[in-house]
C-alpha cells in the first residue's frame, strides 16, 4: 500500500515544506511486503538423495522446521524428542495440530556450505522455516533493499565454507526438487538444542 503524502510544496519555493502540512491531513497505513527466501540444499543425514528448495527464512520463529510431508517422503531418520514441542502461534495461542514429537537429521547446504542440522517435523505452508536459532548461528549480514544475504560473522569464518559468500533473497517460493548424481560434501556438525516451547 501507499501510505499518504508527507510532503507540500510552497507556491515561492521548490523546497519541501513538512511543517505546513496539517498532522491531521496526513494518511498513514499499514504497509505490507512478501516473504524472504533463501535456496537451500537438504539430504538426510544417514545419507540418501539430494533435494533443492527454498527455506523460509523467521525471524519470529524460536525454531527451525521442515514439512512433514515433505519429511515422510524425502528423510528416513525420524528421531522421537526426548520432550515435545508445543508450537505457541502469533497470537498466544498453541497450534492445534498439536505437539511435535519428532525431528529430522539433515545434512543442510546453503551457499556451498554443508552442516548437520536438527529440523522439527511440524504441518507447514512452506518446505523448510529457518528461525532464530540458524539466523543467530550464523549472524548473516542481510540487505532487503537489494536481495541479498551475505556470511560475514566470526562463526562462519571459523566454522564454514560460505564465509564471505553473498546469496540472493527470493521473494517467493519454488517447488521441491531431487538433485540428480548429487555427491555428499564435507560437513560440518551444528545440530541445535531442543526447547519445550517454540514460537512461529
Amino acid at each position: 500500500m501507499t501510505p499518504g503524502s508527507f510532503s507540500a510544496r510552497s507556491s515561492k519555493s521548490p523546497a519541501v515544506q513538512i511543517s505546513s502540512l496539517q498532522p491531521e491531513a496526513a494518511v498513514i497505513e499499514p504497509e505490507y511486503d512478501s516473504l524472504f527466501y533463501i535456496d537451500v540444499e537438504f539430504q538426510d543425514a544417514k545419507g540418501g538423495s539430494w533435494y533443492e528448495a527454498r527455506a523460509l527464512l523467521d525471524g519470529g520463529s524460536q525454531g527451525s522446521c521442515i514439512d512433514n510431508k515433505v519429511s515422510e517422503s524425502c528423510l528416513s531418520s525420524h528421531v522421537p524428542k526426548s520432550l515435545p514441542t508445543s508450537m505457541i502461534m502469533a497470537d498466544g495461542t498453541f497450534s492445534t495440530t498439536g505437539p511435535i514429537t519428532h525431528y529430522n537429521p539433515v545434512k543442510l547446504r546453503i551457499g556451498g556450505n554443508v552442516e548437520l542440522y536438527g529440523l522439527d517435523k511440524a504441518p507447514l505452508g512452506h518446505t523448510i522455516l529457518l528461525g532464530t536459532p540458524w539466523l543467530r548461528r550464523h549472524n548473516p549480514v542481510v540487505n532487503f533493499r537489494q536481495g541479498e544475504l551475505t556470511f560475514l560473522s566470526d562463526y562462519c569464518r571459523h566454522c564454514c565454507t560460505h564465509y564471505g559468500k553473498t546469496i540472493p533473497l527470493h521473494r517467493e517460493s519454488k517447488p521441491l526438487q531431487p538433485i540428480p548424481n548429487q555427491n555428499t560434501k564435507s560437513t560440518k556438525p551444528a545440530v541445535p538444542p531442543t526447547q519445550s516451547t517454540q514460537r512461529v
